[in-house]
């Protein structure tokens, strides 16, 4: 179901439309803080596309009919389907997507837009706190603790500083830079579709595959112009299960090599096989903890044909011995 009014915003003169999609489900009571964030945007040129991925609140009732909010809902099938359903009515020559749980500040799309205007780059991310569920900051700064971010020596313009094609494809394959709520694309790069198989990593797949279908260069800032909130569903941030979020880890990780792993350079494989290893380990060190001894032995002889490391060589030797972790 959709509602299509023209949104209210006066359109800026010469800004191009950056459509922004919000992906929903049973959260009614911080939806409404993710969608007034982009409306105090001081970037009018903007349109709201909220997807409602067969919530069982009253998200359907409220939002329908809204005149600045295009309305989408779907049966549940998953965030990545609400995204892919929003791209498909999507009208903006940028997109952004703001999980429906987060927020940003208002200037968090002039400063991306503007930035890849003046650049040409095709992507933006800014760096973000993590707070609470009252918005208070649990952990500032978190492009701070980005160590091989913050090791390269990169061009500066202003707030902003450049990564290449190539260093961005490289630092997105050992990890993902920034959820997606701090990323604004250009469309004509990342027309694709959201991968459906996995539920864990699919924000980085996503852009890894706008990054090796063109070269794409990126820009970031490390200014804070949003919020990634902490809470209780987060699928990864903050989740106590442990290894569902491993065994997410290693099914994205084989997923990108099952769809780019011809496109991957030999150092490039290497780096995807090595996270790949890194999430075994973590699976295995997680099943130990549990008491899973058998199904731990096995998670740490996958990291060790992958790569050998003697963490996970010791601890399929404790898990033998039944001797847990300290």
């Amino acid at each position: 179901m959709e509602t299509d009014a023209d949104s209210p915003y006066e359109r800026q003169s010469n800004a191009p439309l950056v459509s922004v999609i919000i992906p929903t489900f049973n959260r009614l009571a911080l939806l409404e803080a993710a969608i007034n964030s982009v409306r105090k945007q001081d970037y009018s040129s903007v349109e709201i596309i909220v997807v409602d991925d067969g919530s069982t609140d009253e998200t359907k009732s409220r939002y329908t009919g809204v005149s600045d909010i295009r309305f989408f809902s779907q049966v549940n099938q998953g965030a990545s389907a609400a995204r892919n359903l929003g791209m498909r009515h999507a009208r903006g020559e940028f997109l952004a997507f703001l999980d429906s749980d987060d927020y940003w500040e208002s200037n968090f799309l002039r400063a991306c837009v503007g930035r890849l205007l003046e650049s040409n780059a095709g992507l933006a991310f800014a760096n973000w706190n993590e707070v609470d569920e009252s918005g208070e900051v649990m952990n500032p700064d978190i492009l701070g603790g980005r160590t091989r971010l913050n090791s390269l020596d990169l061009q500066r313009s202003g707030d902003w500083e450049s990564l290449s094609a190539e260093q961005t494809r490289d630092l997105f394959l050992r990890k993902t830079l920034t959820p997606p709520s701090g990323i604004v694309l250009r469309r004509s790069l990342f027309s694709h579709d959201w991968a459906l198989s996995i539920s864990i990593g699919e924000d980085r797949l996503f852009v890894l595959e706008g990054l090796f279908n063109n070269p794409v260069s990126a820009e970031f800032t490390r200014q804070v112009f949003w919020a990634y909130r902490i809470h209780g569903s987060n699928s990864c941030t903050n989740n106590p299960d442990h290894v569902r979020v491993s065994r997410g880890e290693i099914e994205a990780e084989h997923e990108l090599l099952n769809r780019l792993g011809d496109r991957l350079s030999a150092d490039q494989a290497a780096l995807s096989k090595r996270a790949l290893a890194a999430s075994y380990l973590d699976l295995g060190y997680h099943l130990s903890l549990s008491g899973e001894r058998s199904e731990a032995m096995r998670a740490y002889r996958a990291s060790l044909k992958l790569r050998w490391s003697t963490r996970a060589a010791v601890g399929m030797l404790k898990a033998r011995v039944r001797r847990p972790w300290r």
